[in-house]
């Protein structure tokens, strides 16, 4: 159903020795949206992405800019 129903942008974290790869590789070939994107953080299974910090690190450095730019959030900072 991806080819007909995800049309919304999509952008893909992926480990490159997780079990499930192969999922987000056959996820991001059938998905209908013409703005996607497909990331691959080295080294990383599966829970590297959950806890491992440098992966995670990697990952969110990917998905914070995705998200600010589809969904037009100004670049705050934290307060302290």
């Amino acid at each position: 159903m991806a080819d007909i129903y995800l049309t919304q942008p999509v952008q893909i974290v992926a480990g490159s020795v997780a079990g499930s790869k192969w999922m987000s590789d056959d996820l991001f070939d059938r998905a209908a949206s013409t703005d996607k994107a497909f990331h691959v953080v080295e080294g990383a299974n599966h829970m590297d992405l959950y806890d491992g910090q440098a992966f995670v690190d990697e990952a969110v450095s990917v998905l914070v800019p995705f998200f600010r730019a589809r969904l037009n959030v100004a670049e705050t900072v934290p307060a302290e």
